[in-house]
Parts: structure tokens; C-alpha cells; sequence
């Protein structure tokens, strides 16, 4: 297997199940699939990355180095689709969406059905990350706007929107192309759960 996204998952589920039979009942893929995949893996490496010792598994500081390469593969991937998308797709816009871990499967199922169907071209890319994360994406360009909760500590160069009643925030940075003091991507109406 050669995706680096489709491996991140399946080591997430890993690491979270503990238990081959039940990671792969999860990732609806057989057991012996995902234990020779990670015996390949191990074996092209040299060396092993998950420690099955004890429970919770872990990573090996080799296995977290090769979650790290994978990371980056994935997201260099992105990056080359949404360079390419002016050539390919030139009506297309993709939106790289930050949001906070917690609100992802709670939050953007009421949100983003509604305006992809409003804006028909255009592609949203989620990044899931904690808010200390989410902000440095926000300002080195590598997302477009985040969506997350208490901004007491939001970085001045930076810019806002408080939606009354839930505390979620919409921030886009000034440098953005998204950016405009006047308008927000996600109009405030959006926002309503």
C-alpha cells in the first residue's frame, strides 16, 4: 500500500485499538491484511514501529519518525493538488479548513453540506488539529481559515469572528487571499447550529 493517508489511518486505529482483530474490524479490512502490512513495512525499514509489548501500543521512535514521513507525504500531496487545481480545475477553489479535533464530526455535518451546495466549486480540505496547532497552520499559510473555541489566546495578527450563543470562531488571517475586512468566507448565518 502506497497511501500515506489511507497508512496514517490504519496506525491511528492501531494505536487506538491496541488489537489487531479489532483495528481491522474497524478499518473493515482482514486481520492477516493488516498484520503482514505492518510486517512489510517493519521489514522495508529495518526496524519496528509499533511497540505491541504492552498495552496501549505505541510507536517506536523509528514508527514516529515514519508517522511524521507520512504526514508530511500526505500533506505535500495536497499541497500539489491544490497547486495544480488553477491548471486542472481552474473554476475550482479549495478552502484548507482548520477546525478543532472535537468539532469535526460534530460541527461541519450542519455546516458544510449547505455551502458546498451553495458553492458548487468549491472543494474544502479539513485539517483536524488542536488549537495551538491550528493557529500556527493559520499563520503559515498552510490553512486557509480555522474554526475552534475559546480564542484567549489567538495571535494579534489575526483576526476573529465571535458567534454568539456556541463558542466557535472562524479565523482567517490578514495575508490570506480569503481574507477581506469586509466579508467572511462563512457568513456569520452559517455559523447557526
Amino acid at each position: 500500500m502506497n497511501d500515506p493517508e489511507a497508512l496514517l489511518h490504519y496506525l491511528d486505529v492501531l494505536l487506538k485499538e491496541s488489537n489487531f482483530t479489532k483495528a481491522a474490524r474497524e478499518l473493515y479490512i482482514s486481520q492477516p491484511y493488516l498484520t503482514q502490512l505492518i510486517k512489510r513495512i517493519e521489514k522495508k525499514l529495518g526496524t519496528k514501529i509499533i511497540n505491541r509489548d504492552r498495552v496501549p501500543f505505541s510507536l517506536t521512535e523509528a514508527g514516529m519518525i515514519y508517522y511524521k514521513y507520512l504526514e508530511n507525504i500526505s500533506y505535500n500531496d495536497q499541497q500539489l493538488e491544490r497547486d495544480l487545481a488553477p491548471y486542472t480545475e481552474p473554476n475550482k477553489e479549495i478552502i484548507k479548513l482548520g477546525v478543532l479535533e472535537s468539532l469535526g464530526s460534530f460541527l461541519l455535518p450542519r455546516l458544510l453540506p449547505s455551502f458546498l451546495q451553495n458553492n458548487p466549486n468549491v472543494e474544502i480540505q479539513l485539517f483536524e488539529n488542536s488549537p495551538q496547532k491550528n493557529e500556527t497552520n493559520l499563520l503559515n499559510g498552510d490553512i486557509d481559515c480555522y474554526i475552534g473555541q475559546t480564542p484567549e489566546t489567538i495571535s494579534h495578527d489575526l483576526n476573529y469572528l465571535v458567534k454568539n450563543g456556541e463558542q466557535y470562531y472562524v479565523v482567517i488571517p490578514q495575508n490570506s487571499h480569503y481574507f477581506r475586512s469586509d466579508k467572511f468566507i462563512l457568513e456569520a448565518d452559517e455559523l447557526k447550529t
